[in-house]
């Protein structure tokens, strides 16, 4: 596995448990659809707009069909063969990141593999000042 992330990549405000659900879900997912020996990347960057950050999850695996791409995240839909998944974690997944403010999206290519992209957004806390009276 491939791990590249920014540096000084900045923290997000959120539940740990739920977060750390979804990035296994969708590396389940992606394990499942590579090949054995092909490598899988997790990728960190700032957003496009500077206040977001932006990690993808690609597999290099056979992809996802073009005609049931935009189906990954309804519930119990799968890809998977019979009694190797429920149709529910990209689709929890989504659910556990809106509720923590952020998107998640899917680009696939047949042949090629897919990635996942979960944008979040950054939570400055403000300064605390402390007055003596």
């Amino acid at each position: 596995m491939d791990l590249k992330f920014a540096d000084n990549f900045p923290k997000i405000h959120g539940d740990t448990q739920k977060i750390q659900q979804v990035f296994v879900n969708l590396l389940l997912n992606a394990l499942d659809a590579s090949t054995k020996g092909k490598k899988l990347q997790i990728m960190g960057t700032l957003g496009n707009t500077g206040d977001t950050i932006k990690v993808n999850v690609i597999d290099y695996g056979q992809g996802i069909a073009k005609h049931i791409l935009s189906f990954v995240f309804d519930s119990f839909f799968t890809t998977k063969s019979k009694g190797k998944g429920t149709g529910l974690g990209v689709s929890v997944s989504q659910g556990i990141i809106a509720t923590h403010g952020g998107t998640i999206t899917a680009k696939s290519e047949e042949g090629s593999g897919s990635c996942f992209t979960i944008v979040f957004p950054i939570v400055n806390f403000p300064e605390i000042h402390t007055f003596s009276l």
